[in-house]
Order: structure tokens, then C-alpha cells, then sequence
């Protein structure tokens, strides 16, 4: 993880854009369309941090080229855009006890919206207008790949999921927004009920 301020200015531009200038937890993150079919990880998922700084992990915002042979519908791709309280913390797959671990998780039972997404058709892998975009429920998460070693491809890492490379970036990231007060006062019980909010731009809009 790493520091890049230089697009701060832009970035607040982008959630004023969107009426979120307000969110207390500003997280963002930056598709690169190309090279999909390489299954390569060039994606930069950010967010700014409570002392202001953006903080930028490289990462995949979307599936990896095995969710294209497991979903012959075509492979689901979160939208474009602003995603309002979407997930909270929790465990991302539980059942798999070899892998699961803490992570921001869609759930509806504990009152997230549904994440807007497009099905690849036509599997080129860059949105196309005939493509089907849908507004529910299928699990899509912000969590991490493996916490052994940074692997080359996206492989199963991802159906949709977005999802950071580093296992240390992303234990980086679950403490840095858990030292937010809105964060820490949703604390009760042993769970976490504060809902956080995600902008997916394209490194079209932005480069970093």
C-alpha cells in the first residue's frame, strides 16, 4: 500500500459529483478495463484514510477469468459509479476455513442495499450497452487474494469480488477504517453496523 495524494483534489471532485462529499469513509476504487483476459491484477483500490491521506493498494475490481467458464451467462462486473451502503464488516467465506476471513461483506440481512452489476454477454470483458445489468443480491465483497504469497493471476480470487492482492494491504486497510469514529461507535455487541460506500471509477476519468 502506498500513498498518492496528488489525485486528492480529483478524487473529492468525484464524490461531490455524486452528492457524497459527506461520507465519512471515502472509498474508491479505479478500474483498468484492459488486459482482462490476461487475468492480471491492475487495478488500484483506495481509499482516504482519517489523517487525509489516499492510500492505494494494486488489486482487481473485477472476476478473473475462471468466473467466465463457471458462469456461462457471463461473468458479473460491479457497475461503474457510486454504491451507497453496500457493505459492513464481517467474515467473507466463512465456510471455507482455510480461507475465510474478516472483510467488508454484502449483507442484506443486516440491512446493505443490493450492488448494481453488468453480465458479460458476450464475454469481451468491457461493458457493451446490450450487456444485462442487474440490482441484487450474488456476494459481491471487498476482500483480500491469498495471505501466503502475492499471486500472479486472479484465478478464483474473484467472481466479482473486489479484491486486493497484498494480505497485508488489506489487513492495513481493515485497521485504518476501523480507527474512524463512525466506525468505532457502530461497535455493539461484537459487530460492526456501520454501512460503507464504494465509488468504482475508470482510470479513464482519473490516472494514477
Amino acid at each position: 500500500m502506498y500513498i498518492e495524494n496528488k489525485i486528492l483534489p480529483i478524487i473529492l471532485e468525484k464524490f461531490k459529483e455524486v452528492g457524497a462529499e459527506q461520507e465519512p469513509v471515502k472509498i474508491f476504487h479505479i478500474r483498468n478495463e484492459s488486459d482482462q483476459n490476461k487475468d492480471v491484477w491492475n487495478d488500484h483500490l483506495c481509499f482516504i484514510d482519517k489523517t487525509g491521506n489516499i492510500q492505494v493498494s494494486i488489486g482487481t475490481t473485477d472476476p478473473g477469468t475462471n468466473a467466465y467458464h463457471r458462469h456461462p451467462e457471463g461473468a458479473a462486473h460491479m457497475c461503474l459509479g457510486w454504491h451507497k451502503n453496500i457493505w459492513v464488516i464481517d467474515v467473507h467465506a466463512r465456510n471455507n476455513v482455510l480461507f475465510a476471513h474478516e472483510a467488508l461483506c454484502s449483507r442484506p440481512q443486516r440491512g446493505c442495499l443490493p450492488i448494481k452489476y453488468w453480465r458479460d454477454e458476450n464475454k469481451n470483458r468491457i461493458y457493451d450497452s446490450n450487456d444485462i445489468i442487474l440490482d441484487n443480491f450474488i456476494g459481491i465483497n471487498c476482500h483480500r487474494a491469498s495471505k501466503i504469497k502475492d499471486v500472479s493471476n486472479i484465478g478464483d480470487y474473484s467472481d466479482a469480488c473486489q479484491v486486493r492482492l497484498s494480505f497485508t494491504d488489506h489487513m492495513s486497510f481493515m485497521a485504518k477504517i476501523k480507527e474512524f469514529d463512525c466506525v468505532k461507535d457502530s461497535f455493539t455487541k461484537g459487530v460492526y453496523t456501520y454501512k460503507f460506500s464504494c465509488l468504482l471509477l475508470s482510470n479513464k476519468e482519473i490516472d494514477i
